[in-house]
Parts: C-alpha cells; structure tokens; sequence
C-alpha cells in the first residue's frame, strides 16, 4: 500500500487511527443504544434505558476523539518543528498544568455518568 504524505513530509498515519477511532465511537454509540431496546418492557410507563457503563465508554470515546481532532488540526495549523525553539519553562510548566487539568475534567465528566445514574435510579425508586 503506497504512504501518503501531507504537506510537511510526515506520514498521514494519524488520520487512519482517527478513522478506526470514529468508527469505533459508531459502534458504541450503537451498542449504547442496542442495550435500550432490549425486550423488557411491560407496561406503557416503560422508558427505554441505555446502560450507564456503556454511555461512559462512549463519552469517553467522544472525548478522546475531540482530542485528537484537535490535536491533529493544531499540530497541522502550528507544527511543533517552529514552536521547540520558543519552548521555554514556564511554558512547559503550563503544558504539564493543562494536560493535568484536562485529565481532571475528562474523570471528572466519565464519572458524572456514573453518579448520576445511580442518583437517578434512588430518586425513581422512592
């Protein structure tokens, strides 16, 4: 199979893991969906519910797409080659403080999924 090369020379080896990550995010979101319409409802108040295990996992996938979308359009718009000269250490202090603080948000918004649905499930419950 004969490589591909964008305009600064590397290899567009991102843009197939981004492919196979989208289709990846399909397939969960259907799997996510699939787990709703399953047999069991019994009266008319019946709502169709997806589990919450797998409406993380495909958040997290969404998240981790939207990354790399971005990653991917920033590193094309500003190549890393012109930014290493201008690195100094106060700017690799914020790069380690934002890549911290965009784990925290992403447990932070993966875990959300969890709490919610067991509050949800207490409050249907009483």
């Amino acid at each position: 199979m004969p490589r591909t090369f964008n305009t600064y020379g590397t290899c567009c080896w991102h843009i197939q893991y981004l492919w196979h990550l989208l289709l990846a995010q399909g397939l969960m979101g259907w799997y996510m969906v699939q787990s709703g319409l399953e047999d069991r409802f019994h009266s008319e108040s019946d709502v169709p519910r997806v589990s919450h295990y797998r409406l993380a996992a495909h958040l997290s996938l969404a998240f981790v797409l939207y990354t790399l979308l971005l990653w991917s359009a920033l590193d094309h718009l500003l190549p890393a080659q012109k930014l290493a000269e201008a690195v100094t250490s106060p700017a690799q202090k914020f790069r380690w403080l934002t890549h911290t603080c965009k784990g925290m948000v992403f447990l932070t918004a993966v875990s959300g999924k969890y709490i919610i649905f067991v509050s949800v499930g207490c409050v249907l419950l009483s």
